[in-house]
């Protein structure tokens, strides 16, 4: 699955290991591990990595306090790694998106900003870093929408009947 990660994670470390549904906690394999290794950087409270293999974003996810997510071609629309965060407990800080707001409700479970207030916005993070409780808040929270409509079992209807697709 290499080649299938993202180019770069922001994640705001968790001091304090989480429950994860659903996600093996020890899926590293030494050469994720090795790649992550070398391609790492690390401070006490932010790790920014570089390509990291799509197997190993779950359990670096669960970590994570906050994932930080750019969003920036899908104005309208969604990427995966706030539904990937919000299954792995993580609670997720991105920009404006129409469909994020439909679909979690910010200021309870997702943290969205504007580019055009960004000072604003980094205040916002700053303030939800400094709270882990409400970190933990939000991915709870996010987690139950995640699991409840943004699944592949939940979604796997919806992607068939777009693709007018129907089993023999």
């Amino acid at each position: 699955m290499k080649g299938l990660g993202l180019s770069t994670t922001w994640a705001m470390r968790s001091s304090t290991p989480r429950a994860v549904t659903g996600l093996d906690r020890n899926s590293f394999t030494p050469t994720s591990r090795a790649s992550l290794t070398r391609r790492s950087v690390e401070w006490p409270v932010i790790m920014i990595t570089g390509a990291v293999d799509m197997t190993a974003m779950p359990t670096l996810m669960a970590k994570s306090r906050i994932v930080l997510n750019t969003n920036g071609n899908f104005g309208a629309g969604s990427h995966e790694r706030p539904f990937s965060a919000s299954l792995a407990g993580a609670a997720t800080f991105s920009d404006f998106s129409r469909y994020y707001a439909e679909v979690f409700k910010p200021g309870e479970n997702i943290e969205l900003f504007s580019w055009t207030a960004f000072d604003l916005g980094m205040g916002s993070l700053a303030a939800l870093a400094a709270d882990p409780e409400r970190c933990w808040a939000y991915g709870r929270r996010a987690q139950a929408v995640a699991v409840d409509g943004h699944t592949w079992d939940r979604r796997l209807d919806i992607v068939l009947t777009a693709a007018n697709w129907h089993p023999v």
